[in-house]
């Protein structure tokens, strides 16, 4: 049996060390706890005994709560791959959880808490998604059905209470608090947190509560979370500084707080005018806990931990673990570097019981885009794959990634966080977490060999450093005293290779793991698109070069836990389980088919021949493969074929993939690509539209200016029609109306068959707003124009709103426009490209600036930040005609960046992320789905994709200049290369415009992200 994500079977053996969450208790004698992998502990006698109930669900659950000893519900769900959202499950009981009953919820997002006031009414709490933007939901039919609570788009919620169904208060990982009164969500007066993420808050009649999170932050109310304060007398901060507060208990004016490490419980008998602190002997992180009176008291965490109070917290026992610590902790400063197959082959197939660490976080202040968090999707990764979790440190907020900040650069952004000690505590932070967990093994990054990876190079001096530190007892001895940590010897220490190297160990990909009934390469997969964005290129092999190792005999050069004794079901490792009960010679079978696969499919990202000849195949490849595999089979194949042009290819097995496994996960990502595919008018033109053009334009070196004015008298157009362009000269060419017509029919009825299998998906905007925009070309506006009404009442005002807000803007023209517009005039003559932006065109248009983005500007009704006055700043001109679209770019050199010239020819599509450049980006249809990339750098040198697609290859020319001040670009883009429908006045684009000087900063036009390019918040690029 595999999971929605594709984890090994939740088996009770895998349950037994699954993470818990959260515990309740109806007296000191009955009591519930739930965790990952769908785990379900129940105790009748005060947790004597522990007994594994059937949820018959294998998704996280995150939350519990009974009425009485019958009657009681059970929270959670699960991340889908590629698209980031996420769907939520509500279990519900009415004996004891003898049986539990899930009914479906198509439109609940991930449930992070739940709680009744009676056997009907009820409030659930978690992510935010398009179906339910505001995050908070309510039952009257005993959790049967949920109803959003109204309000704007949220980042998602991680805890929250409730007095009634009306009154109640919020918190969010992004430090951010909420009060809910009458029924509606405003944001508290007390301003967020900083880089402390608050993790739990409760209530109590009738206005006081408290609030508890990352860093030792605990905070409390008197007016039910309108405002929150310190208490009166703060926890001793040489103690709380050492802990991340996860959960607490309140029962009137008795308080008790728990977090990681799990070696502490904080006590205050008096709302906070006093505090005791008592030993828990444990070092595991603790997630919950709860009080069934003041007394008797449970805390349950990592490795399925339940320890139990009977003398109100003085003293604690463990009643039930499946561990006490990590065999291998994995460290990574962003959760894409973790090595997902090494983790498939060390937890999921030989029971290692492993953590991983992930250090960089993104910066609190800019929105998110994902329903759900990284850190939860990182988790969710890891223990699909039968490890325990994944963490996230909150000092270390990491600047976007295509930025390239050199370690010195980002220390500044650590040091700015906090307050100039951003080493120290990087380093004080990873011996805290080597002496909670007790690794044998630490897997992180190796140092690079090129120096290339900054970011890498710096974790990996901190986690050698920190090794060394955490055995010695005379450095960091608060940890010691304060936070019972006791030192410890990590045994070995490995770093990843890059591609291509395999170090002093290495693990093959293709290798069968047997217990999880599929090679590593294929256990991975599922988990790898819980992180990524997009499918990458599968890794033959891993390669780990050994850093330190304390035993003698130097085992670890020949496998990981060599020579180190962990018993099965031990302390750090779980029982191992026999093989799924398929026969061994199957799964070999499968595992080598998998590997004829893997090589067809890179032969068929060289030659097109043998991709068109796959097709035909597809019944061939999946056969005798369970459903899982065989949809991960199509899907990596339309991927594949999408990533190298063959788009056609990647159509038909994305759309076998919806057809056949219309119920597995990837098919939500299967179905949205064709959704937008479908619809575009640069996908219709990229496949239909280009064929005729290849034959007319043979020229494949796309950016010589001197080919530009081929067949030009005195560099202008004026005298001579008949040269190579003659093409750009005569009327646009066009798509097959009937290839046109076909696309949109197909859409439409992909969009009816979302609405009805995944009603959560077909409210998703990047699915609904490309489907509006297929009604209007197929004649059906009114039914678009419903859509867009639906996306203007939005509360939020997102990126989303103001899409639909400018459609209608456009129709009816009055007032501000609720995007940015800049006007591409009609060139009087053609420019002569020299670089120099000195020609007649130039002097008729007016600039639009690039500005540093600032994520506050995502609130349409705030005003960009102006340049400080005198500074220079960063332009783009935008011109056309009949044949040509021309852009001018004058761009402020920055100190310290190399500017120096390259002679000679240029090259195609070269790696240009390491140099000052501007992208620019079209979306004919203003779908703000798929989009053309054209991107320029100082040199003048070019890249350029289509939705993503770095094969598409065009035609078009570039002149740069350099007087070391600024550095210039003039532009000629045929129409033809991008659209067969030419502009024409008051025609109408998407426009997108950033520049990345990396190493420095970023700077945008219309946009706020830089790391990931985000359609929805394109400008509008008006054509007089």
């Amino acid at each position: 049996m595999v999971a929605q994500n594709g984890s090994p079977a939740a088996s009770s053996t895998l349950r037994d060390d699954a993470r818990l969450n959260d515990v309740c208790f109806v007296d000191p004698q009955c009591g519930w706890a739930v965790g990952d992998r769908g785990t379900i502990w129940r105790t009748a006698n005060g947790g004597a005994e522990w007994h594994l109930q059937a949820s018959r669900v294998e998704c996280s659950l995150h939350t519990v709560f009974f009425l009485d000893r019958q009657t009681g519900w059970a929270g959670g769900g699960y991340s889908h791959p590629f698209t980031h959202t996420g769907s939520g499950i509500v279990l519900m009981t009415t004996d004891g959880g003898r049986t539990w009953k899930s009914r479906e919820q198509s439109l609940l997002p991930i449930v992070k808490k739940i709680r009744f006031f009676d056997a009907d009414h009820g409030w659930a709490i978690g992510s935010s998604s398009a179906a339910c933007p505001s995050g908070v939901y309510h039952s009257d039919s005993g959790g049967r059905s949920w109803n959003p609570v109204p309000g704007a788009k949220q980042p998602g919620w991680t805890s929250g209470d409730f007095l009634d169904p009306k009154t109640g208060a919020l918190v969010a990982q992004t430090g951010s608090a909420a009060e809910v009164r009458s029924g509606a969500i405003s944001a508290s007066e007390t301003p967020r947190f900083g880089l402390r993420g608050p993790q739990a808050v409760q209530l109590v009649p009738p206005h006081y509560g408290w609030l508890v999170g990352e860093g030792g932050l605990a905070m409390l109310t008197r007016d039910l979370g309108h405002t929150w304060q310190t208490p009166t007398s703060p926890i001793p901060a040489g103690a709380a500084s050492h802990f991340d507060f996860h959960d607490l208990s309140v029962r009137n004016t008795k308080v008790w707080i728990v977090g990681a490490p799990g070696t502490r419980v904080f006590y205050t008998p008096d709302a906070g005018l006093s505090w005791q602190i008592f030993r828990t002997n444990h070092n595991a992180p603790l997630r919950a806990v709860h009080f069934a009176d003041d007394q008797h008291g449970w805390a349950v965490g990592d490795f399925g931990t339940i320890l139990a109070t009977a003398d109100g917290g003085q003293t604690w026992q463990r009643q039930r673990t499946g561990g006490t610590r990590a065999a291998l902790l994995a460290v990574f400063a962003e959760e894409k570097s973790l090595p997902l197959e090494l983790i498939a082959k060390l937890s999921g197939d030989e029971g290692y019981l492993s953590v991983a660490e992930i250090i960089g976080r993104s910066d609190p202040k800019q929105t998110p885009s994902d329903d759900v968090t990284s850190q939860d999707r990182a988790h969710e990764a890891m223990v699909a794959l039968g490890g325990c979790g994944a963490e996230q440190a909150w000092r270390f907020p990491l600047k976007p990634h295509v930025l390239k900040l050199k370690a010195d650069a980002v220390l500044d952004e650590w040091n700015r966080a906090n307050d100039g000690r951003g080493a120290v505590h990087l380093e004080a932070y990873l011996v805290r977490q080597i002496r909670t967990y007790r690794p044998e093994v630490i897997v992180t990054r190796d140092a690079s060999p090129t120096g290339d990876d900054s970011l890498g190079d710096l974790l990996n001096h901190a986690v050698m450093t920190a090794v060394r530190a955490a055995a010695d007892p005379t450095t960091y001895t608060d940890q010691i005293t304060q936070a019972g940590l006791e030192p410890w010897t990590v045994t070995r220490v490995f770093g990843t290779m890059p591609d291509g190297l395999s170090g002093t160990t290495s693990v093959s990909t293709a290798q069968l793991a047997a217990r999880l009934g599929r090679s590593l390469a294929d256990a991975a997969s599922g988990p790898r698109g819980l992180i990524e964005s997009e499918m990458s290129p599968p890794i033959d092999t891993l390669g780990f070069r050994i850093l330190l190792d304390e035993r003698p005999d130097q085992g670890g050069r020949e496998d990981f836990f060599t020579g180190i004794l962990l018993p099965p079901g031990g302390d750090a490792r779980r029982l191992l389980t026999d093989p799924p009960p398929a026969n061994l010679d199957q799964l070999r079978r499968m595992a080598q088919q998998r590997r004829h696969t893997q090589a067809i499919l890179k032969q068929a990202g060289a030659d097109s021949r043998v991709g068109q000849g796959m097709i035909a195949q597809t019944e061939e490849l999946t056969r005798g493969l369970d459903d899982d595999m065989a949809a991960s089979v199509l899907h990596h194949l339309g991927q594949n074929y999408f990533a190298t042009g063959q788009w056609t290819m990647a159509q038909a097995m994305f759309e076998r993939l919806a057809n056949q496994y219309p119920n597995h996960p990837l098919a939500r990502s299967a179905m949205q690509w064709l959704v937008q595919y479908y619809v575009s008018e640069e996908a219709a033109w990229r496949v239909h539209g280009g064929q005729r053009l290849k034959a007319q334009n043979t020229e494949t070196r796309p950016v010589e200016p001197e080919k530009y004015a081929e067949g030009v008298i005195a560099a202008s157009w004026e005298a001579d029609q008949t040269g190579p362009f003659a093409v750009h000269q005569a009327s646009a060419p066009s798509v097959d109306a009937s290839r046109v017509e076909d696309r949109q029919q197909r859409a439409s009825a992909l969009g009816k068959t979302i609405e009805r299998l995944l009603p959560d998906l077909y409210a998703e905007p990047s699915v609904r707003f490309p489907l509006a925009v297929s009604d209007r070309k197929r004649g059906y506006p009114t039914q678009a124009e419903r859509y867009l009404m639906v996306l203007q009442r939005n509360a939020s005002r997102d990126d989303w709103w103001a899409c639909a807000q400018g459609e209608r803007w456009m129709h009816e023209p009055t007032g501000v426009p609720p995007k940015q517009v800049v006007n591409c005039t009609m060139a009087p003559t053609k420019p002569h490209l020299d670089g120099k932006l000195d020609d007649a065109v130039w002097q008729r248009t007016k600039p639009v600036q690039l500005r540093e983005p600032r994520p506050d500007a995502r609130n349409h009704d705030m005003p960009a930040a102006a340049p400080e006055e005198g500074a220079p700043v960063t332009t783009a001109r935008l011109a056309y005609d009949d044949g040509f679209l021309y852009i001018g770019l004058r761009c402020p050199c920055a100190r310290d960046v190399d500017y120096s010239a390259v002679r000679g020819t240029r090259p195609r599509d070269p790696d240009l992320s390491a140099r000052d450049r501007v992208e620019i980006f079209f979306d004919i249809d203003r779908d703000f789905a798929t989009y053309y990339d054209l991107t320029v750098d100082h040199r003048g040198y070019v890249s350029e994709s289509c939705w993503g697609d770095s094969t598409w290859n065009p035609t078009w020319f570039v002149a740069s200049d350099d007087d070391r001040q600024f550095w210039t670009a003039e532009i000629a883009i045929p129409l033809d290369q991008l659209t067969g429908e030419f502009p024409t006045s008051r025609s109408v684009w998407a426009l997108g415009l950033r520049r990345i000087i990396p190493g420095v900063g970023a700077e945008a036009w219309s946009s706020t992200s830089v790391d990931a390019v985000r359609p929805e918040e394109f400008g509008y690029l008006i054509f007089d």
